[in-house]
């Protein structure tokens, strides 16, 4: 079964390639081009073919960034908006405004353990949006 898997394997990889090189012989540069710089960045090249920095590398930042341009330092902040890691500003107020409707502890005045409760959720997802407010709009990201 195992030389069945080769064979097919060997057979697509004549037809379409999985390197850079196999697409060396099409005409669409932009392919060449795109192909190659997501070659370079698996690899940890720090600069695409055109000769561009990625974004997250650029000197002097000192903080890890995603390839989005986005400090690592907000992961948690994004998951606490319940947003994929990147998100808009936009998204992350949309976000923010609904979780605030959700569990503001106004509406769990009734009950004190819900309210308590409540009050520490709106405390993190205030915060996380800040920092991720912050970001955007200044440029400062969290140490």
């Amino acid at each position: 079964m195992d030389k069945i898997f080769d064979r097919l394997t060997d057979m697509l990889r004549s037809m379409g390639g999985s390197s850079a090189d196999s697409f060396s012989y099409t005409s669409d540069e932009d392919l060449r081009d795109a192909f190659e710089e997501l070659e370079n960045y698996m690899s940890g090249a720090e600069t695409s073919a055109s000769g561009t920095r990625f974004r997250g590398t650029s000197p002097g930042y000192g903080r890890t960034q995603s390839p989005l341009g986005v400090p690592e330092s907000l992961r948690k902040d994004f998951a606490n908006l319940d947003l994929p890691f990147g998100a808009t500003l936009e998204k992350a107020r949309a976000a923010h405004r609904k979780l605030m409707v959700t569990y503001h502890p106004d509406r769990h005045a009734a009950n004190p353990d819900k309210q308590r409760i409540a009050t520490e959720i709106t405390q993190r997802v205030n915060s996380s949006f800040q920092r991720i407010r912050r970001y955007y709009e200044n440029g400062e990201a969290p140490s």
